[in-house]
């Protein structure tokens, strides 16, 4: 304090000037960095916007589930309820959202669109807002720009039009968590934790692997917290009680037209077609092999040393003369190899990419355990950033594991669920190159870690960007227009325009056993409670009830493709073989168009009913 007042007491004016200069320069920098956030903001916003522009309508895998919350919020804007009306395997939030946009807006894909861009352009500026308190503006920028690139992909795993919009309406509650819990630590308003448990609240009704990553975080940021252990009893009852409020309140209310039985083991943890399939597809993302956990090492291990390169090459940096000039020189080659590839062979860099992010299930566990090490061993190091980063990482952690053997957000793969935890991936990056790694290789780690970040967001741009051309045809029907790759696009068409020509607004067709989007895009009702026909998803019971329930339906089409992610082969061959003996005996099969040679969509008339158009 003394020194303090020396100073200003140095300054014109003396202690009172000096006090009135320091907080003069306080006002600039403050305004400084509200000026540099604001660019960022108009940055990131032009950013979206030419990604949206660049991918538009291409968002999304036809050949699988996307459209499943499309269609699910077009039955609730239609009056119906999950869990009452269908089938739904996740919490009600994404179907109600779409929902009641669909009442405002109207059905379609337009209306799951506009709230795909809006969700998309939040969670990017609200990452940068997360990653603004424990990097620089910087380190924030390309964290949130990182995001962008996935929030615009091409796949299923898409944010705009994603197969289910529950993960992103999961991940901007997570985010918002994380916002309002380190705004209390700044202010110390209980509100603030009450918003934190509000947004665990939302959580709950989307997804329960984010439930668990979300939970597992708060509790590392209470763990850090300052105070005595009954302080943060409190602070978790003021998280916990509003999130199980919010849970109870809306479960509760849909306790009142279904059984518990039939919310959970039909709908949220639908233990049939666990049982026929949906284990497999969790196996193929954790399999908890062996083989699978040495992968993973060997990915981190290839990290770290890419890693030890980059402070080698700093300390060169730092050292000066040729070997600074050396090291300079190596850093630009390499980056400049780099850009050459990716403009050269895009695909290649996708494949070499997976490197560049399959480590970070076991580097955020390791770096989640060294930072609650750390903070608990040294109480100097529990600020809001150390709190938030330990937050972040275990979040990470728990996220990342549950796709550990698949984690690259780039996957043309439709099973990969890698892009949902890009934004706490990007900010954890962000944090590891421009703030962790830089205690030791000073200004230069830093310098290689922002050109390193860049890097990886010019190659998820030119990737996503790469997708999205390949996807040069359109698929249209009343309800919207969807862009899709050539080879699919004639199979599509064709059957929409069949749709419309053969039956009437309103009347329901089956469609099955995915292809969700064709519902919307055609117009056309669905006419059974469950919104597909997967493997497991129908028992023998609910095949026959299905027969029953299609007395008016005159039009069936079906996707002949194997489904082996799922561990079956096609419909009517490993599952829904009862469903397909129906359909067989009462219809016939009038067209079918190829789309690969193992693979066609074929659009099936009722016994008597005459071709129409």
């Amino acid at each position: 304090m003394g020194q303090s007042v020396t100073g200003a007491a140095r300054l014109p004016g003396g202690v009172a000037g000096g006090a009135a200069i320091l907080r003069a320069r306080a006002v600039a920098v403050s305004r400084g960095a509200l000026a540099s956030d604001r660019l960022a903001t108009v940055g990131l916003i032009a950013w979206c916007a030419l990604l949206a522009a660049l991918t538009w309508h291409t968002w999304g895998d036809l050949s699988v589930d996307t459209g499943y919350d499309v269609l699910a919020g077009v039955r609730v804007s239609h009056g119906e309820l999950p869990y009452v009306d269908f089938t739904y395997y996740y919490g009600p939030l994404a179907p109600l959202v779409l929902g009641g946009a669909g009442a405002i807006l109207g059905d379609g894909v337009g209306t799951s669109i506009a709230v795909g861009l809006a969700l998309s352009v939040l969670i990017v500026l609200v990452t940068h807002r997360v990653a603004r308190l424990v990097v620089g503006p910087g380190g924030a920028l390309l964290a949130a720009a990182l995001t962008g690139t996935a929030a615009f992909s091409t796949g299923n795993m898409s944010f705009v039009v994603p197969y289910t919009a529950s993960a992103t309406l999961a991940i901007a509650a997570s985010l918002a968590a994380l916002l309002a819990v380190a705004a209390h630590a700044r202010g110390g308003r209980r509100a603030h934790l009450y918003a934190a448990g509000v947004a665990l609240g939302v959580v709950t009704l989307t997804r329960p692997e984010f439930v668990a990553a979300l939970a597992a975080g708060l509790a590392a940021w209470l763990l850090l917290g300052p105070g005595s252990w009954r302080d943060k009893v409190r602070d978790g009852l003021a998280l916990a009680v509003p999130a199980i409020a919010v849970a109870a309140v809306v479960y509760g209310a849909f306790l009142t037209q279904v059984s518990l039985s039939a919310l959970i083991t039909d709908n949220l943890v639908p233990v049939n077609q666990l049982r026929e399939a949906g284990s497999e597809v969790v196996r193929s993302a954790m399999p908890l092999t062996a083989a699978s956990v040495v992968t993973l090492a060997g990915r981190l291990v290839l990290y770290a040393l890419g890693v030890a390169g980059m402070l080698v090459a700093a300390a060169l940096i730092r050292r000066g003369g040729p070997a600074r000039r050396a090291a300079i020189a190596a850093v630009v080659v390499a980056f400049a190899g780099f850009l050459a590839a990716l403009v050269v062979n895009p695909e290649a860099v996708r494949h070499q990419l997976q490197h560049a992010w399959g480590w970070i299930p076991a580097g955020a566990g390791i770096a989640a355990a060294a930072v609650l090490w750390a903070g608990l061993r040294r109480g100097l190091e529990r600020t809001v950033e150390w709190r938030l980063v330990a937050a972040l990482t275990v979040l990470l952690t728990v996220l990342a594991a549950t796709t550990y053997d698949q984690f690259f957000p780039f996957a043309t793969h439709f099973a990969n669920k890698a892009a949902f935890a890009m934004p706490f991936a990007a900010i954890f990056l962000a944090w590891l190159h421009l703030t962790w790694l830089p205690r030791r290789g000073g200004a230069p780690a830093a310098a290689i870690g922002a050109a390193w970040l860049a890097a990886l967001v010019l190659a998820g741009g030119v990737l996503v960007i790469h997708d999205a051309a390949a996807e040069s045809a359109t698929v249209h029907g009343s309800g919207g227009t969807l862009a899709v790759a050539p080879d699919q696009a004639r199979a599509f068409q064709g059957a929409i325009d069949r749709i419309d020509a053969t039956t009437r607004p309103g009347e329901p067709v089956l469609i099955g056993p995915q292809m969700t989007w064709m519902y919307v895009v055609a117009g056309r009702p669905d006419p059974l409670p469950q919104l597909v026909t997967l493997p497991g998803a129908l028992t023998i019971a609910d095949q026959r009830a299905a027969e029953a329930r299609m007395r008016d339906v005159n039009v069936a089409v079906i996707d002949t493709r194997s489904f082996d992610e799922f561990g079956h082969g096609a419909f009517g061959q490993t599952f829904d073989r009862e469903l397909a003996r129906w359909l067989s005996t009462n219809f016939r099969r009038e067209s079918t168009w190829p789309v690969s040679s193992d693979r066609a969509i074929e659009l099936w008339r009722r016994n008597g009913k005459g071709a129409q158009g």
